[in-house]
């Protein structure tokens, strides 16, 4: 089985077990307790980050400094988790991202990663990303101190293409410009390799009507209505509609 297979599968497994909680941002106790950090948004927003937040959002432009500083809250702590036990190690290393869930939600999107976290250095970072990257980095390094020469990382989301995924993506050095702040690169030795969001994965589709079936009265008189969170771009959110 190829790190590539192994990544696609655990991706879409996660993913679905995490949206089947109600997918919401992380509240703000997430990421407290042992095996976590959180950076809290306690950060001080320069007059220059202002200015990138305002031209790369179009609905900042409108916003006071004080605005986006309630924004920048509202979207609650990024954080990390080191999954595996002080005894696993190897040279490939798993680190899932989400967007974020609440307690139940994160619990359960950590759990997914229970059977994968046994055999080979395992994390997962959650939240926006949008001011920080610092959760990512730690990961990053706790995966390499478990001696991980390759990391998979796995974009758990619904977006193929958006700013979640784009600024994933810079932070990795994957895109040239980041599409909220420009947060500090991941540094590391280890070789990355990112995959594919699981949107279009045929067992999501399988799962979904498996559901959607378990849960049917009457099909001919019912209707499934899928609802994801669209990218911040126009353009984009047709491409994926």
């Amino acid at each position: 089985m190829t790190v590539h297979h192994i990544a696609n599968r655990l991706t879409a497994f996660a993913f679905i077990v995490g949206m089947m909680s109600l997918m919401s941002l992380p509240a703000s106790s997430a990421g407290n307790g042992d095996g976590n950090s959180s950076d809290g948004h306690q950060h001080h927003i320069t007059p220059d980050q202002y200015a990138e937040l305002r031209e790369k959002v179009p609905l900042y432009r409108e916003f006071s400094d004080a605005q986006i500083d309630d924004s920048m809250q509202r979207m609650g702590p990024n954080f990390r988790q080191y999954l595996s036990a002080e005894n696993v190690s190897g040279k490939i290393g798993v680190l899932a991202l989400g967007h974020g869930f609440r307690d139940d939600g994160n619990k359960k999107f950590a759990g997914a990663y229970a059977p994968i976290a046994e055999r080979y250095p395992t994390a997962i970072a959650l939240g926006m990303a949008m001011m920080t990257s610092a959760h990512i980095q730690t990961a990053v390094d706790e995966l390499t101190a478990a001696g991980a020469e390759k990391i998979v990382v796995m974009p758990v989301t619904t977006l193929r293409d958006g700013g979640l995924t784009g600024q994933w993506n810079y932070i990795f050095d994957a895109e040239e410009n980041a599409p909220w702040m420009s947060v500090p690169r991941v540094k590391t030795t280890a070789q990355v390799i990112i995959t594919e969001t699981p949107s279009t994965d045929p067992e999501i589709s399988a799962i979904l009507l498996s559901n959607a079936q378990s849960l049917s009265q009457s099909p001919s008189k019912e209707v499934i209505a899928l609802v994801s969170h669209g990218p911040d771009n126009e353009s984009k959110n047709i491409l994926e509609l």
